[in-house]
C-alpha cells in the first residue's frame, strides 16, 4: 500500500509539470486570469463529481474545517497565476 502512495505522489508531481507546461501556451492565447480560471474550474467540476459519487456520506462540513487547512487552494491558485504570467512573458 505504501508503494501505491509513493507512485501516486510521483504521478502527482509529474502532473503538476504537465499542467504548468499547458498553462503557459494557454495563457498566451487567453490571458493569465482566464487560463488560471479554466484550470481551476475544470478541476473543481471534476472534484465535485468525484465527491458526489465516491465520498463517504458522513464527511465533515467544509465550514467546520480550520482556515489554515484551506490555504492550499490559495497557494495553488497563486502558483498557477504566477507561472502563467511568467511563461506568457517569454
Amino acid at each position: 500500500m505504501a508503494l501505491l502512495f509513493i507512485l501516486l505522489v510521483i504521478a502527482g508531481g509529474m502532473g503538476l509539470s504537465v499542467e504548468a507546461g499547458l498553462l503557459g501556451p494557454l495563457a498566451s492565447q487567453v490571458g493569465d486570469l482566464w487560463a488560471t480560471m479554466s484550470i481551476f474550474g475544470i478541476g473543481a467540476v471534476l472534484t465535485f463529481f468525484l465527491m458526489l459519487f465516491f465520498s463517504p456520506r458522513s464527511s465533515p462540513s467544509f465550514f467546520s474545517l480550520p482556515g489554515w487547512q484551506l490555504t492550499g487552494g490559495l497557494l495553488g491558485a497563486g502558483y498557477c497565476l504566477l507561472y502563467t504570467s511568467d511563461a506568457a512573458d517569454e
